[in-house]
């Protein structure tokens, strides 16, 4: 028989009230992939990108031109100069929109030896300095290892000259103070001053701070090696290796060569500049130097290789091909993308970022207009296909506490674009999203700027995550969660 007192009046179990609490995710972050619990930022995301408070649908590359066998592409002012290989030869393409001339750098030989990783160069040399009142300057660019010049704008014939059989046999090059700086393996160069095509050094008779300089480079034990890459920054040259970062010093001959530290970059294209500072790839992430010692930025994105990295800057925004993702850092915030084909090497010039692909293509990654409002949300004409597919995944929301809830409700802040959809799953206790099985708790395709809302039933779980996903552009603000605690039983032993 059943004890009588346990369910007598005044002696039963009262249910404490339900109380509802509210899961924020306003002002959002970037990438984490190393704190995924409670830290307000994303845990994944493909097609976004994350501009706190906002996260923005990316739009598509937009296609610009195709080469069967690409070597290498580089942006000036208005115009791109691609290298590749077509017909028994290494071309050049001057590109300014639809303008193209081209000219023929040399003859290919049919091996790996025609695809090496150019570098091309601007140089200023200044023409009757006698009278600073009618100097002028003649704009060149250099292209080396293959070491020929061309005018900065060339004429519709051939352009390509050679530098002469006196040039040394720079594998990259960079300009500064008037001079041009390369490297081979292992010796770093300076032309003479104003002249890239003398490379005449001191002798016991004739001295001169305008003559050209060679040192070597491995005073330090620790920068032996051969170089990766080179560049100018913040008034130094700045010499790589894949695990040594070195600086040049002075602006005349002679030059010194100061180590920064155990800092390298992965090739000559894992080094770009945005927004006033140096980025490079080295084999163990994505370094940012401003001057000083530089600083990892890409701890949150958990990632254990960083071999074959190729970064481009634009504006304020730095873009990293990383493996199959293109991710983007700016103000601090990654975000990424899984593109159809890879990005093999970037190249910016007044009119926005391009990227040369794994499959011939080069496209434009950022136009210069890219942050303007380009239509209204309510525009009928708008193409969501023109943005495709997206999603992002928040943090495992544990809302502070390490107990059992019930989801109640979701709600999101959002502006859709026409034509455009937003969806939003919840999964629950570190479920992993499957389109199949996971449950969909918030569709909606009106356009304009709305608060979406879905009710939710028999959530129970410990902790929760929002996938957020969709079609054409979107842009969503902020997401609630709320949950609810409340209603435990308790009796009397």
């Amino acid at each position: 028989m059943a004890d009588k007192k346990e369910y007598s009046y005044l002696n039963s179990f009262l249910p404490s009230a339900e109380r509802r609490y509210s899961i924020l995710r306003w002002g959002w972050g970037g990438i984490n992939r190393t704190d995924t619990i409670d830290s307000g930022q994303i845990s994944d995301c493909d097609g976004v990108e994350i501009d706190p408070p906002n996260i923005t649908v990316s739009h598509k590359f937009t296609p610009y031109a195709h080469y069967a066998e690409p070597i290498g592409v580089f942006g000036f002012d208005d115009f791109l100069v691609v290298i590749y290989r077509d017909s028994g030869k290494i071309k050049l393409d001057w590109r300014c929109r639809n303008d193209i001339r081209t000219g023929v750098i040399g003859d290919a030989k049919n091996d790996i030896l025609d695809l090496r990783k150019r570098s091309v160069v601007q140089f200023n040399v200044a023409k009757n300095t006698e009278n600073i009142v009618a100097s002028t300057f003649e704009r060149k660019l250099l292209i080396f290892p293959d070491c020929v010049s061309m005018d900065f704008r060339p004429a519709a014939s051939n352009p390509i000259s050679t530098l002469g059989t006196t040039y040394p046999n720079l594998h990259m090059a960079s300009v500064y103070g008037s001079r041009v700086f390369g490297v081979d393996s292992n010796l770093v160069y300076a032309s003479a001053y104003n002249d890239y095509a003398n490379w005449d050094l001191d002798t016991a008779d004739d001295t001169s701070s305008a003559h050209a300089w060679v040192s070597m480079s491995q005073s330090n034990v620790k920068a032996d090696g051969e170089f990766t890459g080179i560049c100018t920054y913040d008034n130094h040259v700045v010499l790589f290796k894949k695990d040594f970062m070195q600086l040049v010093y002075n602006n005349k001959n002679p030059f010194r060569i100061v180590d920064v530290g155990a800092y390298g970059a992965d090739n000559p294209y894992a080094i770009a500049e945005a927004n006033g500072v140096l980025y490079f790839a080295s084999a163990d992430g994505v370094y940012a130097f401003g001057g000083g010692t530089p600083k990892l930025v890409s701890t949150s994105l958990g990632l254990q290789s960083f071999t074959g990295t190729v970064l481009g800057g634009y504006k304020d925004t730095l873009y990293a091909q990383i493996g199959n993702t293109l991710y983007r850092l700016r103000n601090g915030t990654w975000s990424g993308s899984a593109p159809a084909h890879n990005v093999k090497q970037f190249a910016a010039n007044d009119n926005g970022l391009y990227g040369l692909l794994d499959n011939g293509d080069i496209v434009m990654i950022r136009s210069a207009d890219a942050d303007k409002i380009d239509t209204d949300s309510s525009d009928t004409t708008f193409n969501p296909d023109d943005y495709g597919d997206w999603w992002f995944e928040t943090d495992l929301m544990f809302g502070g506490r390490l107990d059992i809830r019930r989801a109640k409700k979701i709600t999101l802040l959002g502006e859709i674009w026409h034509g455009s959809s937003v969806s939003a799953y919840l999964l629950k206790d570190g479920e992993k999203f499957n389109a199949a099985t996971s449950k969909k708790v918030l569709d909606s395709s009106k356009s304009g700027l709305q608060e979406m809302r879905g009710m939710l039933r028999g959530f129970g779980a410990f902790c929760h995550r929002l996938r957020i996903c969709g079609h054409g552009k979107a842009i969503i603000h902020a997401a609630e969660l709320m949950i609810s605690y409340g209603g435990d039983v308790y009796k009397d032993s």
